[in-house]
């Protein structure tokens, strides 16, 4: 199932994993992947259950967990609906059939209408449907290629950081967003990600409690948990986290909902001043 806004369009295959590419509109660099776009479902979510012990992957990629963990391949989805720039895939576990009473309801969406105000979307909302409280984790992976190219550089911004070519975790995260980049091109394609905000931004981004700057060669098995070394980050993926240590609580018939944004203009700041695109 596809959307596009013209500056945007993303893919989500039914069991949830998706791809992202700018579209024929994009005054820089049209038509390039932003995700990657090869075989397998690289992309993707995963929701742990820290009561059951259960890794619920949105793919079929990960074959390694936490010791006394299991992963589950969730896909297809019970629904997939498409709404306007928005795909909501909903996923429906029940016991005795799985080992949670679960309803997982992941949202691609895109946002805007031009380069100075286009976001990408991802939300994934998780919904307690059982008696009992479930403790739960949200990872996002996201495997970037921009334009083709892997070896790509991260940086914080706001405040504004080292640029990284290892990998590197921050917990806490410190800023207010960061930036990818592909420095091969002229003018180099990058794409930016929300961390603590910014706030500016519609729906207002949720601050991950953990972020890692991850090479995908090592960390591409895990359902979960990644720990990262001083690996060179030669293809490079984002990680990021909720609830990793140890679970947020979600009582029955409660929620949490987590969304972070990709956008490639800093937003409304740098574009009140006439300053359409980042150097």
């Amino acid at each position: 199932m596809d959307i596009s806004n013209g500056i945007y369009k993303v893919t989500v295959k039914n069991n949830g994993s998706f791809r992202a590419y700018t579209d024929t509109e994009h005054p820089y660099w049209p038509n390039e992947d932003i995700f990657y776009d090869g075989t397998g479902e690289t992309t993707y979510n995963t929701i742990r259950s820290f009561t059951s012990h259960t890794d619920y992957v949105l793919s079929e990629i990960p074959s390694a967990t936490d010791p006394g963990y299991n992963i589950i391949f969730t896909g297809p989805a019970s629904n997939t609906a498409l709404s306007g720039s928005s795909i909501q895939t909903t996923i429906t576990l029940t016991k005795p059939e799985y080992p949670d009473d679960l309803t997982i309801v992941q949202t691609i969406a895109l946002h805007g209408t031009t380069f100075l105000n286009s976001t990408i979307e991802i939300t994934v909302a998780v919904i307690n449907t059982g008696s009992e409280p479930v403790l739960v984790g949200i990872r996002y992976f996201l495997d970037f290629d921009l334009g083709g190219y892997f070896g790509l550089s991260f940086q914080q911004k706001g405040p504004d950081g080292d640029v990284l070519n290892n990998e590197r975790t921050f917990s806490p995260v410190p800023y207010q967003y960061y930036q990818t980049k592909n420095t091969t091109g002229s003018p180099a394609m990058y794409i930016l990600g929300t961390t603590l905000g910014p706030s500016s931004l519609t729906p207002i981004p949720t601050p991950p409690d953990q972020l890692e700057f991850a090479d995908w060669d090592h960390a591409e098995d895990t359902a979960f948990t990644y720990n990262t070394t001083a690996h060179h980050c030669s293809d490079g993926c984002v990680l990021y986290y909720w609830g990793n240590r140890g679970g947020i609580e979600v009582p029955p018939s409660g929620s949490i909902s987590v969304t972070a944004l990709l956008f490639e203009n800093e937003p409304l700041r740098l574009a009140s001043r006439g300053v359409p695109f980042l150097p």
